[in-house]
């Protein structure tokens, strides 16, 4: 379940947090379509804003513990949604349910409320020009391999001591989405009832 680098010599042990890469399926918007789950609130740079929750049929995958949504968002099964809020400090706040057309509620989107400090630097990510209308800035991450994306992700000290169970990164990258980060505990949740569901690691540079 761990993702790493054939290249790079690291310990999967020193790693103090986990970067999701969910990758069991994509999951559709059911019955809906793109414009009735999210809407552009930048005409110049396309930055859309979800305001309503995915859609999806009973049948499209949801008992499976974990997933990536369409659009790179990130999904739980309900199981594991409780689970989550049961043993760790992760609220309701930071699900978005997902519902079938009888507005049962099927899976539930990862959305944390908590934001990580920036972190581009200690990344060697490198910052966009920010949009000229909304001054949004997106970041390229260098060492993203475009085929299967397991780069190895950096925080500092700061950033360690400010980490949540379940966090968004400061920086947004291609169309304005967000890495999802959890902390080591919650990995070795993962890891220990769902060993199926990928992560990459992050480690500490001071």
């Amino acid at each position: 379940m761990l993702n790493m680098k054939k290249k790079e010599m690291f310990r999967a042990e020193d790693a103090v947090a986990y970067r999701i890469h969910f990758t069991s399926m994509v999951y559709g918007y059911g019955n809906v379509g793109w414009d009735e789950i999210k809407q552009e609130d930048c005409k110049r740079c396309r930055h859309l804003v979800q305001f309503n929750d995915y859609l999806a049929p009973r049948s499209a995958g949801t008992k499976k513990a974990g997933a990536q949504l369409d659009t790179w968002d990130y999904g739980v099964s309900a199981e594991v949604h409780n689970e989550l809020i049961k043993q760790f400090n992760i609220r309701e706040q930071d699900f978005r349910p997902c519902r079938n057309k009888k507005g049962e509620i099927v899976y539930y989107q990862l959305v944390p409320q908590h934001t990580l400090l920036p972190i581009a630097n200690v990344n060697g990510w490198t910052p966009l020009k920010p949009c000229s209308s909304c001054g949004r800035q997106q970041y390229r991450n260098n060492n993203k391999n475009s085929l299967d994306n397991d780069d190895i992700v950096y925080i500092s000290k700061e950033t360690l001591d400010d980490l949540h169970d379940l966090n968004f990164t400061f920086e947004m990258f291609e169309m304005y989405f967000r890495d999802l980060i959890v902390s080591k505990r919650v990995y070795e949740f993962f890891a220990q009832h769902y060993p199926r569901l990928l992560f990459d690691p992050v480690f500490l540079k001071e």
